[in-house]
């Protein structure tokens, strides 16, 4: 069996299961096929290496765990705003007041 359909069967036969495990990290469905394909993405990359359909399942849950933490991880290293923005103070000059001041 060449390597292209042995991982088209994996995938058939293992895609709902992914997909519940994925939901199971992010609770959210679109989050959880966004995750799923990501995951497959990098296990088709190596997938010459997997010896064994029981082995390929087990290969491809830790790459799902795997790209799960590391996208946790980079939320918690992005920018943080800490300080909050406020609309300008209404108390201020008004652009109509200099326009009355300077017809005069």
């Amino acid at each position: 069996m060449s390597t292209e359909s042995a991982f088209t069967e994996f995938v058939d036969k293992n895609q709902r299961t992914l997909l519940r495990s994925a939901w199971l990290l992010e609770h959210d469905w679109n989050a959880a096929e966004d995750l799923v394909q990501l995951a497959l993405l990098q296990a088709w990359r190596t997938w010459a290496r997997v010896e064994s359909a029981a082995s390929a399942e087990a290969y491809v849950h830790r790459i799902l765990v795997r790209c799960f933490l590391k996208g946790k991880r980079r939320f918690w290293s992005r920018e943080v705003a800490t300080a909050r923005i406020f609309p300008p103070n209404a108390s201020g000059p008004d652009d109509q007041d200099s326009v009355a001041v300077r017809t005069d």
